[in-house]
Parts: structure tokens; sequence; C-alpha cells
């Protein structure tokens, strides 16, 4: 039976490429506009086998590991003779540092066969440091500690879970959302947010789009057209609230994380949960969206479902979004990296 799964990069991991013209508005000191991107490859990690696809939780999987502080080693110093004396050593060790999470996250992926099949996961140490001056204010005397990770036993499937029936691959679903913050800020103390995404004729400003694959060989696809609904704040059954630059509170909100452009004084745009800053500005008419809930906005790509071999892929996602006054346009391009490694070997002893 041939496995393969599929590793989708954090969207810290993707490559913007700006374009953004200079629109044509008065008082460029007192306005500004962002354009905001969320672009993903399904959630996390997929792997396929002959007859199904799965998707793999990363952070779930994180916590069938045990990660712990064992010991703080007797400081070191740098510094001169009397700096660095018996006499001068600080009054108090500090306090050793969190276990780091992060650190987790290579066994996460080194794992993910073991997760798949079932057994014991791997394990690691490393150590951190603190470093503060001696009773004297001077000498850098380090404390080091050491933690360890281990991993639980798990059994099979752990943290995999069955999505579709597939065959011919890993059957990957791109998607994602595009959104515009303008700011008017007639003095300081008085500020307009808005969310919209529609003209002055009622039409959508995010147009053209289009996604392209790159094959392991590094030869790019034909582009494929996809479409894009606008939604707004009035449409309860199928907005949901997002955040821009910022992670969102609510996990089941929706997170824009790629700043594709901006203009005008930029020092005036907010980052956070886009609800919460039209509330929270000085202009009670855009609140929630305002009347028609059109200032709180952002346009769904249609969902594009692919099927990649193994080898590393990139997704490009492309189009233009045109200024709120219409009469200049930003070229988005955001890429994300896909990895289909083939996990044919992980049923063997």
């Amino acid at each position: 039976m041939r496995k393969f799964y599929r590793y989708a990069v954090p969207a810290a991991a993707g490559v913007l490429l700006l374009g953004f013209a200079p629109a044509a508005m008065a008082g460029s000191g007192t306005t500004a506009q962002s354009v905001w991107a969320g672009f993903t490859a399904g959630d996390g990690v997929f792997g396929y086998t002959d007859k199904q696809t799965y998707s793999f939780d990363s952070l779930a999987a994180a916590t069938h590991y045990a990660n712990v502080l064992e010991s703080t080693a007797a400081p070191t110093c740098s510094g001169s003779a009397a700096n660095c004396g018996a006499s001068n050593a600080p009054l108090a060790a500090p306090a050793a540092p969190a276990p780091d999470a992060t650190k987790i996250t290579p066994l996460v992926h080194a794992d993910r066969c073991t997760f798949f099949t079932g057994g014991l996961l791997s394990g690691s140490t490393y150590t951190q440091s603190v470093t503060v001056n001696g009773k004297n204010g001077k000498g850098n005397w380090t404390y080091t500690s050491a933690y360890r990770i281990t991993g639980q036993t798990v059994s099979p499937e752990t943290e995999w879970s069955s999505v579709l029936d597939s065959s011919d691959g890993a059957h990957v679903t791109l998607q994602g959302e595009i959104a515009g913050e303008s700011v008017l800020a007639k003095s300081a103390a008085t500020s307009k947010y808005s969310f919209s995404l529609v003209d002055s004729a009622g039409a959508s400003r995010v147009t053209g789009l289009s996604v392209t694959l790159t094959d392991p060989a590094g030869t790019a696809g034909t582009p494929t057209p996809i479409g894009s609904t606008v939604v707004t704040a009035a449409d309860a059954t199928n907005f949901r609230n997002f955040s821009v630059g910022t992670a969102p509170a609510d996990p089941a909100d929706l997170y824009l994380d790629t700043l594709v452009a901006t203009n005008g004084n930029t020092a005036l745009l907010a980052k956070g949960d886009a609800r919460t800053i039209l509330n929270t500005d000085s202009f009670a008419g855009n609140n929630n969206g305002g009347s028609d809930g059109s200032a709180l906005a952002y346009a769904r790509l249609d969902p594009t479902e692919v099927t990649l071999t193994e080898g590393a892929w990139t997704a490009t996602l492309a189009g233009t979004v045109k200024d709120n006054a219409g009469t200049a346009t930003t070229n988005l391009s955001v890429e994300r990296k896909l990895v289909v490694v083939g996990l044919n070997n992980c049923a063997t002893p």
C-alpha cells in the first residue's frame, strides 16, 4: 500500500510580491489604506493512501510530548576577575525560562509516520540561558538550564482524520479571504475606519483572481481562474468575524495574516479584530459594519481543490484589488509552500 502526506508550511513562510500604486486621495497625512490576505492549503498537514486522504492536526499532536525543566547548572561568568569573583555573585539565581514549545515542532514533523502507524514518539534535550549582572552591576553571570522532551506512546492514526476518498494523490483544498482596511483621521482624536470591499456601483473591488501551481521541477502551470464573493456583516449565515495582522482570540474567527500592501499614513492603520476596530473608533455609524454591514466585509475565495504528487510545490494566489477611489490597484501575489512526502515506508518494522 502506497501512502503519502502533505505538509503545508505556515503562512509566515509565504512570499509577498507587492505592487501598490499610490491612490489619488486628498490629505495623505490623514488617510491610509491596506490590503490583507489569508491564503491556506487546508488545515495543517495532509496525507493519502491508495484509498483515502487524511488531515493531520499538528497542534493536537504536540500535546503528546512532555516538555520539562530538568536542572540549572552553576553559573559561568565573563568579565574581570573582580567582577566574576565569588563575592560578586548575584544574590539569587534568576528564574529559569519556561520550556520552549517550539522545540516540539520538529519532533512532530519527524514522528508523522509514528502518529500514523502507532508507537513510541521521539524525544530530545535542549538548553536555555539567562545572563544577569553581579551584585555590583558588573560581570556577566550566565545560568544555563537543561530541558527534556519525552514523547508518549500513541495508537495508530493518532491525530490523523480521514477527510475523503481518494486514490490518485493528495487532495488539497486551497482557500482564503481578502480584506481592505481604510482610515480617515480628521484629528488626533477623531478617526473613521472601514473594511468595505465594493465600489460605487456595488461591484467587488477584488478582480482577476487565479491560482498557479509550480511543480517540484520548478515549472509553473497554467493559472487557474478562481472566483470570490464579498461577504458582509449583514449576511448572518455566511459572515465570520475576522482579524487582520494579529491572531484572533477566538480560533473560530478568520485570520488574515499577510499584509499585501499599504499606502498613505500607515501609522493610522490598525491590527486586530476588524469588528472591534470599527466599534472603538470615533465614528458610531460604522459600528458592526454600519446599517447595511458593508463597512465590515471580506472577499471569500472559491475553494479550489488540487491533486498533488510527491515533491515540493508552490501555490501562488494572484489578482488585483482596487482602492476606495477606484483610481489605483494593488497587484496581489501570495505564495504558499506545499510539500508532499511519501509515507510508503511508514508500516515497515
